[in-house]
């Protein structure tokens, strides 16, 4: 297996370039201080060197990138499937 990198963002993208808001999208970042595992690829360190200045990145063993992956997925609370005009969407309840 390859590695693994945690992407934090550490700056906001206001008043940043449309292609650098689009890159913070892209790699799945939605609110400050949000962290993403990814696989390492030179897709993605093409996408962290667009936005190098917003973001944070350290690279991880697999064991530790399940460990992250399982906090999350506990900490963000339980999921129900709900429908929705004939399509299954989850929800998250707080």
């Amino acid at each position: 297996m390859g590695k693994k990198l945690k992407i934090t963002q550490i700056r906001s993208g206001i008043g940043k370039l449309a292609a650098q808001k689009r890159t913070i999208k892209a790699l799945g970042l939605k609110k400050m201080h949000a962290s993403v595992i990814h696989t390492d690829s030179p897709v993605v360190r093409g996408m962290i060197e667009t936005v190098h200045h917003l973001i944070k990145v350290e690279e991880i063993k697999v064991d530790e990138a399940k460990d992250e992956i399982m906090k999350a997925e506990k900490s963000n609370g339980p999921k129900k499937l709900q429908k929705s005009k004939g399509e299954a969407t989850t929800n998250e309840f707080e």
